[in-house]
């Protein structure tokens, strides 16, 4: 994978391998990487969402592209993406998949 553009304080926070439970809506915009298993996944008719799990917490990543097995250990760059419900303070924070790499176990 490529290296981090525009990462700012997230890259700090979250680093590689860092806890998904840092990400928050504030961060929304900014590039991450993170690592995890795969403990769900979601089909669209072009693509889906696949959630990935560390010790911390979980997070949905959005891809366009196939998805991964569930048990799939993977390190995922993406963006964080923060979808407002129209109630207020209330939303969906999540990533777009841009690179994902399986780690072998």
């Amino acid at each position: 994978m490529g290296g981090l553009t525009g990462c700012g304080v997230i890259a700090d926070r979250l680093g590689i391998g860092g806890q998904i439970s840092h990400i928050e809506a504030q961060d929304a915009g900014q590039s991450v990487r993170l690592e995890g298993e795969v403990t769900q996944q979601a089909a669209f008719l072009e693509g889906g969402a696949y959630a990935v799990a560390d010790r911390s917490g979980q997070i949905w990543v959005l891809t366009r592209g196939e998805l991964p097995a569930v048990g799939d250990r993977l390190m995922v760059q993406g963006e964080v993406v923060y979808e407002d419900i129209g109630i207020e303070g209330m939303g969906e924070v999540y990533i777009q998949e841009l690179d994902r790499q399986k780690i072998e176990k």
